[in-house]
């Protein structure tokens, strides 16, 4: 009897194991880039204030970072109330950054996307995410999604921007 309890023991214990591991692999952070564009096209970014946040007070103050990192990058930034005075050449290197969020108690994903003002395209999205699982927080969760979505972004713009 108790060799079958114990056995049954380290059975739940590696199949607890492995649903950890399983839900710590499968949730990532990329960057997703489209194809026909180069964001050195791009000289002018703007912040949307039009942003789906599902209420979550987490984020904000991802716009003042988002901010910092593309200002440094050498993108002008520009104000949304002063996108109609730009002249089309201008409106046409202008991108839009637009944040969105989501959290349950399975992960955490916290998204930037970058959005051609003109054709309303997507020209980049970089995705944090973060599911620690068993004893975190959801909103440690997702103050691990928005660093790993910042990281995404100044990555990408340290490799990609000229």
């Amino acid at each position: 009897m108790n060799t079958l309890l114990l056995y049954l023991f380290v059975m739940v214990i590696i199949l607890v194991f492995i649903l950890v591991l399983i839900l710590i692999t499968s949730t990532d952070s990329k960057t997703f880039v489209s194809e026909s564009s180069d964001i050195n096209n791009y000289k002018y970014a703007s912040i949307s204030s039009s942003q789906n946040c599902s209420s979550l007070a987490h984020l904000m103050n991802i716009d003042m970072t988002v901010y910092d990192v593309l200002e440094s990058a050498g993108f002008t930034m520009i104000g949304e109330n002063v996108i109609d005075n730009l002249t089309e050449e201008q409106k046409e290197k202008l991108f839009l950054v637009k944040f969105s969020a989501s959290s349950n108690l399975v992960e955490s994903v916290v998204t930037i996307n970058f959005i051609d003002y003109l054709k309303g395209k997507s020209i980049v999205n970089y995705r944090g995410a973060s599911c620690d699982g068993f004893g975190s927080s959801r909103q440690a969760d997702m103050n691990k999604a928005i660093k790993r979505a910042i990281t995404q972004l100044s990555e990408f713009l340290m490799n990609n921007k000229k």
